[in-house]
């Protein structure tokens, strides 16, 4: 280890933030329940032109996390909000951004396991 870094294999996976309507509910996941459905959840590559804005009030689920040393961060909106906010991506840009192929699905599952 050198100074305050850590180096970590790309198979590392830290959830660093679980919101849910803006309220922090990062505590009523299983840690590692919540990367393996992230594992599966599929999702397409889509050019940068193709992601618009967004409203805070859009927003009904978003997800922090490390992998590999990066950062990324998944935004799924409310039923009726733009479609464009249901994507993950990397803030500094390096990687592509990518659209949840089912975010309905995913949707139902994270309320599912919030509930458990």
């Amino acid at each position: 280890m050198r100074g305050s870094y850590r180096f970590y294999d790309d198979n590392f996976v830290f959830i660093s933030r679980v919101k849910h309507n803006g309220e922090d509910v990062i505590e009523r996941f299983d840690h590692d329940a919540l990367v393996e459905l992230l594992a599966v959840t599929n999702a397409r590559r889509i050019p940068l032109s193709r992601v618009g804005g967004h409203f805070v009030a859009d927003v009904v689920w978003e997800i922090s996390l490390i992998q590999g040393g990066d950062s990324r961060h998944i935004l799924l909106s409310r039923e009726n909000a733009a479609q464009e906010l249901n994507f993950w991506y990397s803030p500094l840009g390096s990687r592509p951004i990518h659209r949840i192929v089912d975010p309905v699905a995913l949707v139902g599952a994270l309320e599912q396991m919030m509930a458990d």
